[in-house]
């Protein structure tokens, strides 16, 4: 399997891949962990601004579940990932917070900290969050984290290369062409479906199969 791009995503997925047994390569065109993920704020966190809210008014209460499933399993198999690792990453679990300093904004503040609670998210609301300037009101996620993800992400790397795992910096994935396999009898280059991508075949496989199967139908009426 091919992976384009070292970030988090890309090293995230191929530690899990190679651990389940496939042979993966991680393919990166400058060096692995820079970019977004080589400056990332290094919080671990179901709290997305007031996302809630808005994906249960907009896609229904169902997807609003999904995504607060998601992302709190996500927390914890992180966190699981670094404890059967004894991965040395500075985790530790913090609460995360949205706070406002405007009467405007207290009413969507509790109502995503509503919806957030329903969904099962440890959410409240408080008005003292310990800051050098007084706020309005805050809403509260517990169960949180933060991390180096760095030092994290490195020792996922290595994880990678330890089960025979490839990373290629430097190397810029140029073009994305599907399987293909030639034919032996006259030569045509078929995709992984069995389609005609070079002749001189001029049907599918499957519309070859199915008009000999017609003609052998008709032969034998």
């Amino acid at each position: 399997m091919a992976i384009i791009g070292g970030g988090i995503v890309g090293i995230t997925s191929a530690y899990f891949l190679t651990s389940a047994g496939y042979k993966v390569a991680v393919i990166e065109a400058d060096k692995i962990l820079q970019g977004t993920t080589g400056h990332t704020s290094a919080k671990i966190t179901s709290q997305h601004g007031l996302i809630y809210t808005k994906i249960k008014q907009q896609m229904g209460e169902e997807l609003a579940q999904q995504y607060a499933q998601a992302n709190e399993c996500a927390i914890e198999k992180i966190y699981k990932t670094i404890e059967e690792n004894q991965i040395q990453c500075d985790f530790s679990w913090r609460p995360a917070y949205v706070f406002t300093r405007s009467e405007h904004y207290i009413k969507q503040l509790e109502d995503e900290t509503s919806i957030a609670s329903s969904l099962g998210i440890k959410a409240s609301c408080i008005e003292d969050i310990s800051l050098p300037f007084p706020v309005k009101l805050a809403m509260r996620f517990d169960g949180q984290a933060q991390f180096h993800p760095l030092k994290y992400l490195k020792a996922l790397a290595q994880k990678i290369n330890d089960a025979r795992g490839m990373i290629f910096e430097h190397s810029e994935a140029v073009d994305i062409a599907e399987k293909t396999w030639d034919c032996p009898c006259h030569g045509s280059r078929f995709s992984y479906k069995d389609e005609v991508i070079e002749g001189p075949a001029i049907n599918n496989l499957h519309h070859a199969e199915e008009e000999a199967n017609i003609v052998e139908a008709k032969v034998f009426k």
